[in-house]
């Protein structure tokens, strides 16, 4: 069976010299995890035609660069935002250490994130290549989807605007990413390769899993990457990754919440007294078993009318994945319940009482502030780290136990919350982060001087 690692291996696609296959990593990772990932409804049907429409017609479209404040990136950190500010999930990893950065330079290929920082007065750089959909000088021969032909000519075209944008204003101190296995910012990483230094923030869960070739994590392509703390620092050992690499120095994405260390929490979200937050992960890529156990364990918890049940899908699952899902819960007569529309899943954990989570990262950030979490559906205790540091539990009704018991026990809830903070202590570098991680940036730069 071909694994994640040799087909990339096999399907390498070069153009001046770079490897445009990055930028299909992180999706041919979905794929091979879900066989059903490009299954054809309707929807993606007809996306696949305006696809192939556009492919016909684009090449009267050319890439552009729009920039503002913007002199030379020299001596500059040059940080790719390829996420919009409301992914706040993601967005804050990189943010929060731009904004103490007085020589930061962003990059990317998202227009409403150059609009925003253009607001903040932050030097930005647009790589508009929305719309360079086909790239003349750029030909292949593998058999790929429309999709994926349009994102290699995108890659294409976004090395051509970075060789006018190093021409024009120079090359920049650094480079920082966030996850460089994800599409367009793999190409930057391997864009300023071997010529700068280049650094990448862990923004999601690492986790072991058995077959370490259908890995994301072979995929870390920049000089360095910065992780939470040392258990992930292991676990990427574990995929052979050199340890001189690795640096555990934390994340910003927390540092607005906390003042000057970890027990000092600005909450400043109002707390919902009776509010339980169920999370749910991708749907495309649960088990159909997985899936009837929720639809049980949330019609069993709405039957109390003291509880508030509010559901957190994760921003992976698409409306109609979404929609498809309460029609299942609502055909099962279970409506007493409520879909979260927060965007900061950190808000939402806050304002809760209890988190329930399957292989989750929201585990880890429900812990770090301070809340109880159950584990349900818990059959593979070995596979994730926090299992051992909180409620696990597979039957139904010994969750709800549970449920009843941390609203209704002190002492246990207690006991619950001290063994999870014993545990997240360890797991993440205390935060604030924000300044540490910028110190090991600038002392990068002072070591290369730049270009």
């Amino acid at each position: 069976m071909e694994t994640l690692r040799s087909w990339f291996n096999n399907n390498k696609i070069y153009y001046k010299n770079y490897n445009l296959l990055t930028i299909l990593v992180a999706k041919k990772y979905l794929q091979i995890l879900n066989e059903n990932y490009y299954s054809m409804n309707i929807k993606l049907k007809l996306k696949k035609i305006i696809e192939n429409l556009i492919i016909k017609y684009s090449h009267i479209f050319k890439p552009k660069i729009l920039t503002s404040r913007i002199n030379s990136l020299a001596n500059k950190n040059f940080y790719i935002v390829n996420f919009n500010p409301d992914e706040v999930k993601t967005f804050l990893h990189i943010h929060n250490i731009i904004k103490f950065d007085n020589n930061a330079v962003v990059g990317t290929v998202s227009k409403k994130t150059y609009k925003y920082y253009k607001m903040l007065k932050i030097p930005v750089i647009f790589f508009d290549i929305k719309y360079k959909l086909k790239h003349d000088k750029f030909t292949f021969d593998k058999n790929f989807s429309a999709n994926e032909f349009l994102m290699l000519h995108r890659a294409a075209a976004l090395i051509d605007t970075l060789e006018k944008t190093i021409i024009k204003y120079q090359y920049p101190k650094t480079l920082i990413t966030v996850q460089d296995y994800y599409y367009f910012d793999s190409i930057f990483a391997n864009f300023f390769k071997n010529k700068i230094p280049t650094i990448t923030l862990q923004h999601g869960l690492i986790s072991k899993m058995e077959n370490k070739d259908n890995s994301l994590w072979n995929f870390v392509f920049s000089d360095y990457i910065i992780v939470w703390g040392k258990s992930q620092k292991e676990i990427l050992k574990y995929y052979n990754i050199n340890e001189s690499k690795i640096k555990a120095l934390g994340t910003a994405r927390y540092d607005d919440y906390f003042i000057n260390n970890i027990n000092n929490i600005n909450y400043n979200t109002k707390i919902i007294d009776n509010k339980i937050l169920f999370s749910i992960q991708p749907l495309n890529l649960l088990e159909k078993d997985l899936i009837n156990y929720m639809i049980k364990l949330i019609g069993k918890i709405t039957k109390n009318n003291e509880y508030e049940l509010f559901l957190r899908f994760h921003p992976g699952n698409s409306k109609e994945a979404k929609k498809e899902f309460i029609n299942s819960l609502k055909r099962e007569n279970i409506i007493n319940f409520k879909v979260s529309e927060e965007e900061d899943v950190i808000k939402d954990i806050i304002s809760s009482r209890i988190v329930l989570s399957n292989r989750s990262g929201i585990a880890y950030e429900t812990m770090l502030f301070n809340k109880p979490l159950i584990e349900y559906y818990s059959i593979d205790n070995n596979t994730f780290d926090y299992r051992n540091a909180v409620i696990n539990a597979l039957d139904i009704d010994e969750i709800i136990q549970y449920i009843d018991r941390i609203f209704k026990e002190e002492k246990f809830l207690l006991d619950v919350l001290k063994k999870q903070k014993k545990f997240i202590n360890q797991y993440f570098k205390q935060p604030p982060s924000s300044k540490r991680i910028l110190e090991f940036i600038n002392n990068q730069s002072k070591k290369s001087g730049g270009k």
